[in-house]
């Protein structure tokens, strides 16, 4: 088994880990807006909503694909 064999199922957790936390900072992001209590809870749902809509439309088929 080559080195670089080893890297990749870490490579593709980071990467996991990384839009997880994004999608956590979107939404903290959404809550904690000065919108009143309704509007709080509709950023919490619509900015990771938003946020994950984008990674998925700017990553490329050949990663999607694995």
């Amino acid at each position: 088994m080559k080195p670089l064999e080893l890297l990749k199922p870490l490579n593709l957790l980071l990467i996991f880990l990384l839009e997880l936390a994004v999608l956590v900072a979107a939404g903290y992001w959404g809550f904690a807006r000065d919108a009143g209590r309704c509007g709080s809870c509709s950023g919490a749902g619509a900015a990771p909503a938003f946020a994950a809509v984008a990674v998925v439309s700017k990553t490329p088929a050949v990663v999607r694909r694995q």
